[in-house]
């Protein structure tokens, strides 16, 4: 038997706990985007454009799998985007071929953003996808 996404998954706070999201079949992790501060001025010598580091945004946390209208992971999910809060997750990613050996765990707060779902598919499934926004800096951990 196949594991839905290799075995990754995801959890969201639901105001008491982590709570994983239901037949998750893929998983986008947040990942960091550094950005530059022009700092030329007219007085520079050669022409030359100056930069400094700037501030870090992290990429959206993306999450694919199946649902039911008014099941628990759609529940969960449009009952954080109404909340209108930053919500705690986790986020897993399986090694290769959904082993151990390179298995990262990627947790901090988020912003949820929105809740797809998409049309019932001839086997009976309901496609969604979850966004949500980290609002800060997010850790990632080999497991």
């Amino acid at each position: 038997m196949a594991k839905l996404g290799l075995g990754a998954t995801f959890k969201l706070h639901n105001g008491t706990t982590l709570t994983a999201f239901g037949e998750v079949t893929g998983v986008t992790p947040p990942v960091p985007k550094g950005s530059a501060v022009e700092t030329t001025n007219h007085g520079i010598t050669g022409g030359t454009r100056t930069f400094i580091p700037g501030l870090i945004e992290v990429s959206d946390i993306v999450v694919k799998g199946n649902c039911n209208a008014g099941d628990a992971t759609y529940l969960l999910a449009i009952g954080r985007i109404a909340a209108r809060a930053s919500t705690a997750f986790e986020m897993s990613i399986p090694g290769a071929s959904g082993g151990a050996t390179g298995a990262y765990k990627y947790a901090g707060t988020c912003i949820p953003l929105s809740m797809e779902v998409g049309d019932v598919t001839p086997e009976g499934l309901v496609p969604y996808t979850f966004t949500g926004k980290p609002d800060g800096p997010v850790t990632e951990t080999a497991i």
